[in-house]
């Protein structure tokens, strides 16, 4: 599990690093720990794909809070903890979907429900692996870093978070591959990751950066899929 701590002050990095030492002792978990003097540097490194990110507010350069937001447009589904001597900041860390924060000076006692929390939010997300194979180069992509998927003549279109993978497939094959009731066919050339999905309006499906066309005979399908998605 990959954790990212953003934070300036030198202190408070071994302090938590020393709080994740004891964790992994305690529980017998294995951490990749990455950490960061600022918010620049820390989306600098965001393609690494951090599972859980505590995070200081008051920072140089750019704070917290719009740290957080440039890391939203990118990545939903990181679980953010937002690290700060201003318990005010719970309230709008709301904006950001923060996971939770914690008020400095950070204890174990009061570090490790959290961070308990945490790992079971990110293991409940986790979706799995998806395998994509390429000719003689095979690729392995977190199902829940997939958009959607398009497909063009006789080719597929893996839209992820921070790239796009064409491969020569079906979107048939593509889709049996899937966990059930994870996606779901807005038309006959996309199939959408319904975790991902901003809004429906009229017949279009609104996503992180992209909208796509509902096919009036998929409608109500696809709305009746996103709604018992909602319910899992």
């Amino acid at each position: 599990m990959k954790i990212a701590i953003v934070e300036d002050t030198k202190i408070h990095v071994k302090q938590l690093e020393s709080h994740l030492d004891r964790y992994q002792q305690e529980e017998g978990e294995t951490f990749e720990v990455f950490t960061f003097s600022d918010g620049l540097k820390f989306l600098d490194s965001i393609k690494q794909g951090y599972d859980i990110i505590f995070m200081d507010i008051n920072m140089p350069y750019i704070d917290g809070m719009e740290t957080a937001k440039r890391l939203r447009e990118i990545d939903r589904y990181a679980c953010l903890i937002f690290i700060t001597e201003l318990s005010q900041y719970a309230i709008s860390g709301y904006e950001v979907a923060a996971f939770d924060f914690v008020v400095k000076p950070v204890s174990y006692e009061m570090f490790r429900p959290k961070l308990a929390k945490a790992i079971a939010e990110v293991n409940k997300n986790n979706l799995g692996k998806l395998c994509i194979r390429n000719k003689d180069v095979i690729r392995m992509v977190k199902i829940q870093d997939i958009y959607y998927i398009e497909t063009v003549q006789h080719k597929i279109i893996y839209h992820l978070a921070n790239e796009d993978v064409e491969v020569w497939d079906s979107l048939d094959k593509a889709e049996s591959r899937l966990p059930p009731g994870r996606f779901a066919r807005c038309g006959t050339s996309y199939l959408v990751n319904l975790a991902h999905v901003v809004m429906v309006k009229g017949n279009t499906v609104t996503l992180p950066n992209t909208t796509l066309p509902i096919s009036r005979l998929k409608k109500k399908e696809f709305i009746d899929s996103l709604i018992k998605f909602t319910m899992l």
